[in-house]
């Protein structure tokens, strides 16, 4: 019988590795608590950091549609020109 011939790229290779990393791994019942426990910590601090940033938006919304209905509402008078002014001046001292 003769030895298969293998590529060169291949001869450091262990085709075995692949059955051995897609079988699952056993673990301990204090392992899978610990690992159970950090992802549930996890999805909870992203949780959290998702609600601060909902928080963040929606203020930053709230002061700007404030700012728009404060100027919206507010009453300004036009002030009115130059002209306008030294005409009525004008009026006012010719008629007394």
């Amino acid at each position: 019988m003769s030895c298969p011939v293998t590529c060169a790229k291949n001869t450091n290779q262990h085709p075995g590795q692949i059955v051995l990393d897609t079988i699952q791994k056993h673990c301990t019942l204090e392992q899978k608590h610990q690992d159970d426990t950090r992802k549930e910590q996890e999805e909870h601090e992203q949780q959290s950091v998702q609600a601060h940033t909902i928080k963040w938006v929606a203020e930053i919304i709230s002061e700007g549609t404030q700012a728009e209905k404060d100027l919206l509402t507010a009453c300004h008078q036009p002030k009115p020109h130059k002209a306008l002014l030294s005409q009525r001046l004008a009026v006012v001292t010719h008629s007394e």
